[in-house]
């Protein structure tokens, strides 16, 4: 089976939802990884420019989970998540004409929106 890439963070809140499903289950449950990979791992998914005191964190088994915790408690804020969504919402341009491109463009944003605020669609 080929091997899946490990996710990348743009480090924008709205991206963490699926960063963090993708991560929690690929790294971080993996068992037949020790805690010097998953950092590593950990480190290189990171933006460059972004969350520079954990790249600068030593890579030791210890310090994996202490990233991993500054991690959640930065970014794991489900309400700051759905106002992102929210003001997305609010900047869709009106439209003056009914044109299909545009018409689908706005569809697609409500779509996108009302998926990630929907805790039905997370498992």
């Amino acid at each position: 089976m080929p091997q899946v890439p490990v996710p990348k963070f743009s480090g924008n809140c709205v991206d963490w939802p699926g960063y963090y499903d993708a991560l929690t289950r690929l790294i971080h449950q993996n068992e037949r990884k020790d805690n010097i990979q998953r950092f590593h791992l950990l480190k290189e998914s990171l933006p460059a420019g972004r969350d520079g005191d954990i790249r600068q964190i030593p890579l030791t088994a210890a310090n994996y989970t202490v990233a991993w915790d500054t991690l959640i408690q930065r970014y794991n804020n489900p309400r700051v998540v759905f106002f992102n969504h929210m003001n997305v919402l609010y900047q869709l341009p009106s439209l003056s004409k009914e044109k299909p491109d545009d018409i689908r463009s706005m569809i697609s944003a409500v779509n996108v929106c009302a998926a990630a605020c929907n805790p039905v669609s997370r498992e």
